[in-house]
């Protein structure tokens, strides 16, 4: 027969074990998003995205053919710890602030 501490304590740890798996399941956002993942969390058109690319407001890298977008958060971050205008553009154009 199981004792109230011992129901009590598997409780906990079945508790305790639910947390960890819905926090481990939210993840942080990419560093780098697929243009059309970047369009479409800016509710912006893919083309729009790949011209911002191309002209160097927004950056991103290029793996092969595929273009990578930095993401919305690293942008800001780096539009606030550098004085570059290029990245001041972006995040200005991109409504990140």
């Amino acid at each position: 027969m199981t004792t109230i501490e011992e129901l009590i304590e598997q409780l906990v740890r079945r508790v305790v074990r639910e947390e960890l798996a819905a926090r481990a399941s939210e993840s942080a956002p990419p560093q780098y998003l697929t243009v059309a993942a970047f369009a479409a969390a800016r509710s912006i058109g893919e083309s729009t995205v790949r011209k911002a690319v191309r002209d160097g407001r927004l950056p991103a890298i290029r793996i092969g053919r595929a273009v990578r977008v930095q993401s919305k958060a690293e942008i800001g971050r780096r539009a606030r710890s550098a004085p570059d205008l290029a990245w001041e553009r972006a995040a200005k154009r991109l409504g990140i602030r």
